[in-house]
Order: C-alpha cells, then sequence, then structure tokens
C-alpha cells in the first residue's frame, strides 16, 4: 500500500514538473529545444517508477502539457510522447538490467547513455511516420541536426542532474 501511494504521489510530483520546468525557456522554442527541460522528469520518472508505469507516466507529459498549456505544439507533442515514454522505459529497464553487475552509479550513467539514444531513435521514427501525414519529409539529415546537435546541451544537463537525483532518492527511499 505505502509503495503505491508513494508512486501515485511521485507521479503527480514529475507530472507537474513537467508542466512548470518548460516556463523556464519563456516560451522560445530554439531554447526548449537546446536544454529540453520535459526530458528531465521522464527519465526520473523512468528510474525511479520502473519501466513500465514511469513510460506510462512520461508519455502522457507532452499531451498533458499541450492540453493545459497549448504547448509543445502540434504535432510536436505526438512524438514527443513517444520519445519520453523511450526515455524512462528504457532508463527503468536497464537500470534494473546493470545494477545487477555494477555499481548503481555506474549502471545509472550507462544506462542513461543508452536510453538517450534510443529514445532519439525511437523520436526520429515517430516523426519518421508522422512525416507521412503532417511534416513534409523527415530526413536522415534532420534526424541527426534536431535529434542530436541542436540538443547537445541537454545531453550535458541530463547527465550532470539526473544520476545525483536518482542515487539520492534511492538512498533516502532504501533507508525507510
Amino acid at each position: 500500500m505505502k509503495k503505491s501511494i508513494f508512486k501515485i504521489c511521485l507521479s503527480a510530483l514529475l507530472l507537474s514538473l513537467a508542466y512548470v520546468l518548460p516556463f523556464i525557456t519563456n516560451g522560445i522554442p530554439q531554447v526548449g529545444t537546446l536544454i529540453s527541460p520535459m526530458h528531465i522528469p521522464a527519465f526520473l520518472a523512468g528510474y525511479l517508477l520502473g519501466p513500465l508505469y514511469g513510460g506510462l507516466v512520461s508519455f502522457i507529459m507532452p499531451f498533458t502539457r499541450y492540453l493545459f498549456f497549448g504547448s509543445p505544439y502540434f504535432p510536436t507533442y505526438i512524438s514527443m510522447s513517444f520519445e519520453l515514454f523511450a526515455y524512462a522505459y528504457f532508463a527503468g529497464l536497464f537500470k534494473k538490467i546493470f545494477i545487477k553487475k555494477m555499481s548503481n552509479g555506474l549502471s545509472i550513467y550507462i544506462s542513461l547513455i543508452i536510453s538517450i539514444i534510443l529514445g532519439k531513435i525511437v523520436w526520429g521514427i515517430a516523426k519518421y511516420i508522422l512525416s507521412f501525414f503532417i511534416y513534409k519529409g523527415f530526413t536522415i539529415e534532420m534526424f541527426f541536426i534536431d535529434g542530436f546537435v541542436s540538443c547537445w546541451l541537454s545531453f550535458i544537463i541530463l547527465t550532470i542532474l539526473i544520476p545525483p537525483i536518482v542515487l539520492a532518492v534511492d538512498k533516502i527511499s532504501n533507508k525507510k
């Protein structure tokens, strides 16, 4: 019972962060792309709630934020939903797999890097499929520029912020 209440409260907190953090960019899409503030609660959801539960919470982040605040814009929130789901799912999954083979800190860093790459691949596939219906085209060059080059700062922010937060929460939750 206590664990499910903890997951529900943590889900609400992470959803709230997903709604509030993008205000840091003051509605400037280029800055939002560069630092990707919604990615932070998505990764935390995967690590702290587990792959499936964290993935589902992350999947609804962009769409529900669109309903409340009008951004991310249509159709961006569609591909972003799949991207955030993949981030959370793979982060939680690989943390569980790697923690058996290495230290908790190292497992978080390795799973984070792999999850970023896989999440961007999922985002690219979703964007490519949407290009048949909504966008005018999505090339491999656009995938690399939009998926990796234009958001390089977000990768640095994620690798600095996420592991210490996850380690601290893990430490606190294991003491109880």
